[in-house]
């Protein structure tokens, strides 16, 4: 049972329970405690509502008929099952448990038949079914972008993607390389200088790219640690954009300039989203 399909089951059970005679402080209980049961003990559940934890505990099993323990089990069940894409040690960041924790429910899981009995990462990252080449490269991916700014297929000399990126001249041949090699990126002699321009191969790359990303934005649990990093990426976005920016100005590429302008301000605003509600958390949780 999917995570979302657990939070029907037990919200239709809670309403189901209101119209009857059941006690109108138990159920409040109930659902305050259905709200925190995927993360936090009732311990901690306790000390934040101000409820006594006995009391929890009872209004718990007297409307859901099980403990908040076996609720707990069955939610964090239920969120690995809907969310096995995503790495043990994001499940266990986004569920407060230990990594061994997590990976004795995924074994259960698969035991049961609930999720694929594929390979999984264990580190911070995602199956390995949605990898692109060169995804966890970002010099390969500004590389990419900064040659698909250029009009009509036009290609960049190496000084020139210095100037574009503001990155080392090595960096950028070494990673060149290995995105000729993969048919992103193709090249042509002009006398001693080597042009470098996007393939219809690289174009697609950045299409899926693109939508990756979408979906990681989407599948981030918006905790701290998410929502910093997601500062720091639209950040370096940012300063990435700003360089393209200042070079396609000084080409005469004045519309795709401002083209740019616009996402960076974009960017930006997504940024101060991020950050307010980085704020807001930090001040909940220091009350």
């Amino acid at each position: 049972m999917p995570f979302n399909a657990f939070q029907s089951k037990y919200a239709a059970m809670r309403a189901k329970r209101t119209g009857s005679r059941e006690p109108v402080t138990a159920n409040r209980n109930a659902h305050t405690a259905l709200k925190a049961v995927l993360n936090t003990p009732l311990a901690q559940v306790a000390k934040r509502t101000g409820v006594e934890r006995g009391l929890l505990g009872w209004s718990v099993k007297r409307v859901f008929g099980r403990s908040y323990l076996e609720l707990q089990r069955e939610a964090r069940l239920a969120f690995i099952e809907q969310h096995q894409g995503m790495a043990d040690a994001d499940l266990a960041s986004a569920l407060k448990m230990n990594k061994d924790s997590v990976s004795k429910y995924v074994a259960f899981l698969k035991k049961e038949g609930r999720i694929a009995d594929t390979h999984r990462q264990t580190g911070k990252s995602y199956l390995k079914q949605d990898a692109l080449p060169f995804q966890r490269q970002p010099l390969a991916h500004e590389i990419i972008s900064t040659l698909a700014w250029i009009k009509n297929g036009a290609s960049f000399n190496t000084q020139e993607l210095v100037l574009a990126t503001g990155k080392h001249k090595e960096a950028l041949l070494r990673t060149l390389k290995g995105l000729r090699e993969g048919g992103l990126v193709a090249t042509t002699k002009q006398g001693n200088a080597l042009l470098f321009r996007i393939t219809p191969e690289g174009h697609q790359w950045l299409r899926k790219m693109a939508q990756l990303t979408a979906v990681r934005e989407r599948r981030a649990l918006r905790g701290e640690k998410d929502l910093s990093r997601m500062i720091r990426k639209k950040r370096a976005d940012k300063e990435r954009l700003v360089n393209l920016q200042i070079f396609l100005a000084r080409q005469g590429e004045a519309a795709k300039a401002e083209e740019i302008r616009a996402i960076i301000a974009r960017l930006t605003r997504e940024e101060a989203a991020y950050r307010r509600e980085l704020s807001l958390m930090q001040q909940r949780k220091a009350q």
